[in-house]
């Protein structure tokens, strides 16, 4: 959906040529998604959407075709060059251009025509008297039908265009990065999509969704939360819950780590902390996620710590002090972390709220175990409850890679019996691999291949920094 959204807003801006690229991208990934998807109800949803989008790239290609036919004849008739003959006096024009170093025969004025754009472009050729070809300046855009993946009849009630942020104050092409690397709308994962975790969706509910339904209550000393800082082993479902509040808030997802800030020129970095928090104000409400904060926010060192670092940490102290000047622009702070004991004072500080996701608990591990099972055929001795129980320990990624190992068993005991692998496929069809079921030997197969993640000696530190630092 991000490369969708961003294929509609260059066509807005009259970006033609990007919106086809992100166009033929996203129905790319709308296609792959279509082979993935086993439920039927989604799948007729995702040939509709791919049916829609079709058609927008084609109504896009057609209107870029039909710009690129547009020329006009020269003013005057073509007349063999003569070095001996001067040309005549061009009409003032609105673009500087450079003066050819050998005066030659033209046709008529180098100015823009009324009622066409500024823009002239001049096509190579080997005759002496070039042709100007005028491109229409195009006012209407195509009709674009709105395409969801909940609902792909849903359309927009209110036609209101979609704000497009001014760089005219900025480098553009810090502006694009911004864009084209950082800006999802609607992430598409929404809290029913995320297992457990009950007590940190309702402390998130309060931080980003409860400030936009009532305005008037958070102000003052009720001020909503200017940061929130998720801390725990990796494979616990930070960054999906970051993602989740960016749905559920219906807010613009900012996405950024400490690679989107590394540039060779000097200052480029602060310059994309000031411009990500400018673009956070305008689009907001907003959702700024740092993932991996750890890299970026360390503990500063005047020692062996580089002069850009620090000119970027400050920066980016500046911008999350400022962020909420203005009540109504309404912009949080996410940030997730694997080693909370190494960020600094002053950004713990400013990540008011400090919350700890820890390891899922049997229940939460057995109702992962049901949605990652739920497309597959389970045999009969599986007793999910028990291997709730077996994975004691395992974070939530953890669990998928166990039956996602447990679920190739069934062709790999299949290939055993097979000579030559390459034969496979004439002798084994993918329908007959897949009616093959799960069994509970699988499972303790893969246990034995799939350890924790995490060691019990770096729980037992998240829980200490946890009693020390931790902020519900």
């Amino acid at each position: 959906m991000q490369q969708l959204d961003l294929a509609r807003k260059n066509v807005r801006i009259g970006r033609y040529q990007l919106a086809l690229n992100a166009y033929k991208s996203s129905l790319i990934t709308f296609k792959e998604d279509l082979k993935k998807e086993v439920d039927s109800a989604k799948t007729k949803q995702l040939i509709e959407v791919v049916r829609l989008v079709g058609k927008e790239l084609e109504s896009l290609q057609s209107l870029v075709a039909e710009t690129k036919n547009i020329t006009i004849s020269p003013s005057t008739p073509e007349t063999p060059s003569d070095p001996m003959v001067w040309a005549p006096p061009a009409k003032p024009a609105k673009t500087i251009s450079k003066k050819p170093p050998v005066p030659k025969r033209t046709t008529g004025g180098s100015g823009p025509r009324k009622g066409f754009a500024s823009s002239v472009s001049t096509p190579k050729t080997t005759n002496t008297t070039p042709k100007t070809t005028v491109i229409r300046r195009v006012t209407s855009q195509p009709k674009l039908d709105d395409v969801s993946y909940n609902n792909v009849m849903d359309k927009e009630e209110d036609n209101e265009e979609e704000k497009v942020f001014d760089s005219t104050m900025y480098d553009r092409e810090l502006v694009w990065l911004v864009e084209k690397s950082v800006i999802q709308r609607n992430p598409s994962v929404k809290w029913n999509d995320i297992s457990g975790l009950e007590t940190t969706k309702k402390t998130l509910t309060e931080a980003a969704l409860l400030p936009q339904l009532f305005p008037t209550y958070f102000k003052g000393i009720r001020r909503p939360w200017k940061g929130v800082c998720l801390f725990g082993p990796p494979g616990t479902g930070k960054t999906l819950l970051a993602k989740a509040v960016a749905t559920e808030c219906k807010s613009t997802f900012f996405s950024v780590s400490a690679s989107t800030f590394a540039s060779k020129w000097r200052g480029d970095g602060e310059k994309l902390v000031r411009l990500l928090f400018e673009m956070a104000r305008f689009y907001a409400p907003s959702t700024v996620f740092i993932d991996e904060l750890d890299t970026l926010c360390s503990t500063r060192s005047s020692e062996n710590e580089h002069e850009a670092s620090k000119r970027l940490k400050g920066e980016l102290l500046v911008q999350i002090d400022g962020m909420n000047d203005e009540t109504d622009r309404t912009v949080l702070l996410l940030a997730a972390t694997n080693r909370p004991w190494d960020l600094d004072e002053a950004f713990r500080r400013r990540l008011e709220k400090r919350i700890y996701v820890g390891l899922p608990d049997t229940e939460t591990r057995l109702d992962l175990l049901k949605n990652c099972l739920s497309s597959v055929k389970l045999g009969d001795d599986v007793n999910l409850n028990e291997l709730a129980a077996k994975t004691q320990g395992y974070s939530g990624a953890d669990v998928t890679n166990l039956c996602r190992d447990a679920a190739l068993q069934p062709m790999r005991d299949c290939l055993d019996n097979l000579e030559d692998y390459k034969t496979a496929a004439e002798q084994l069809s993918a329908s007959f691999l897949e009616e093959k079921p799960i069994k509970m030997c699988h499972f303790n197969s893969a246990m034995k291949r799939v350890n924790p993640s995490c060691s019990a000696d770096t729980i037992r530190k998240y829980k200490e920094w946890e009693k020390q630092f931790g902020a519900i």
